[in-house]
């Protein structure tokens, strides 16, 4: 049981084990038809099993509270006055059977509760579910509360009637449902009501909340409801006003992004192409991923520069400028007509300082060129070639081709 919860409330569990339910609970009611079970009177033999069974798998921690959500009480002996009586003539008493009664012998008084106790224990032990340890009172019945969640039901109804829900009832049924026991929440008979409040209210608050987010148009905000909002459940998005509408304006905000980024934000530019990959069109894609590919090299551009310095920490950089790049080629590997490549080629025009491999200071300007081979599926990039040789990419640079 997690925090005290069952795994399924009545009504709320899988159709196979619903079966399970209706053939174990048939079963007790012929053998207790007022739903009050006798404890001296289980069949062990028939009913362990099955018993220890449904109250692991649905989630109670104690079989009381298993069998009390359900709607039955347990005692430990059938009250006196349930008993069956018997009749019958007395048969009359000997001089020896009298002196028996008059001098009893002196008898060990026996612990029935130890007994029970180590009966049950054995029981549970057997059951692998901890099935019937009970919660014993000074009387050494079962605790049985219902009231609170009688209390809890009338809450309920009293806040479904209201024209507009406000954030302080819902504080106070939830703070409500979190102090019932774990036997008391499964006597609650409109968790089912409770529940749909609870997501009417969520709605209601995120409809405000979107509607607030598109007004302002401020990405960050955007994204920060967007990312909440897509870690719901389908038919909660659905109703959602301007669930939609978000998506969509977000998009487009986050493809204008990823082209404004440079060579500060490459880890940022990637992050929101893989979030926003099955938004994107395809050109919006492929752009993004051009705008990746050239920032990154910028990157890979300086690391080549650094390479040539004596000290490349004394590396600065003064400006610096790309070509190329103006487009994705495709073409096949194989001779083919698929085009299973896609690539593209440019150049980086750096203009540096730094302590060159004599040890004097220089200030110099240095193309270097690049080859970026693309992977759609797992939106990453390979630079073949960073160097200052520019054969071989000329013609993805000059004329890139279109895909196949």
């Amino acid at each position: 049981m997690a925090n005290g919860v069952p795994n399924y409330l009545p009504g709320f569990e899988p159709d196979d084990v619903k079966k399970l339910l209706r053939s174990f609970f048939g079963e007790i009611d012929r053998c207790f038809p007022d739903k009050k079970i006798v404890w001296s009177e289980w069949n062990h033999e028939k009913l362990d099993k099955p018993a220890g069974y449904l109250c692991k798998y649905l989630g109670y921690s104690r079989g009381t509270d298993f069998l009390n959500a359900y709607g039955y009480s347990v005692v430990m002996e059938r009250e006196q006055e349930d008993a069956p009586k018997e009749t019958s003539r007395k048969k009359p008493v000997s001089q020896t059977e009298n002196r028996k009664k008059t001098n009893p012998k002196p008898t060990k008084k026996k612990s029935t509760g130890l007994i029970v106790a180590l009966c049950l224990l054995i029981l549970c032990l057997v059951g692998g579910a901890l099935f019937f340890i009970p919660k014993l009172t000074g009387t050494g019945l079962f605790d049985s509360t219902p009231k609170a969640a009688t209390e809890f039901d009338k809450q309920i109804e009293a806040v479904s009637k209201l024209p507009v829900v406000s954030g302080s009832d819902i504080t106070y049924l939830t703070n409500s449902y979190n102090n019932l026991s774990p036997s008391e929440k499964a006597e609650v008979k409109n968790y089912e009501l409770y529940q749909s409040i609870l997501s009417d209210y969520a709605v209601e608050e995120y409809n405000i909340m979107v509607s607030r987010v598109l007004e302002s148009q401020n990405f960050e905000d955007m994204l920060s409801v967007y990312r909440e909002l897509k870690e719901l459940d389908p038919a909660t998005q659905n109703s959602i006003s301007g669930f939609r509408e978000l998506k969509k304006s977000l998009t487009g905000l986050a493809y204008d992004t990823i082209l404004s980024y440079k060579n500060g934000k490459v880890n940022e530019m990637h992050e929101l192409i893989v979030e926003f990959k099955d938004l994107f069109s395809k050109e919006q894609l492929e752009n993004a991923m051009l705008n990746y590919a050239k920032w990154g090299g910028f990157l890979k551009a300086e690391d080549y520069i650094k390479s040539l310095l004596k000290n490349p920490r004394s590396y600065q950089l003064y400006d610096g400028s790309i070509g190329g790049f103006g487009g994705l080629s495709y073409h096949s590997d194989d001779g083919t007509a698929f085009a299973n490549t896609v690539s593209a080629g440019g150049y980086y025009e750096i203009e540096y300082g730094g302590t060159n491999s004599f040890g004097g200071s220089v200030r110099d300007k240095i193309k270097v060129n690049a080859t970026v081979y693309f992977d759609f599926d797992e939106l990453t990039v390979d630079y073949a070639y960073i160097g200052e040789d520019r054969r071989g990419i000329e013609s993805l640079i000059a004329t890139p081709t279109p895909k196949k």
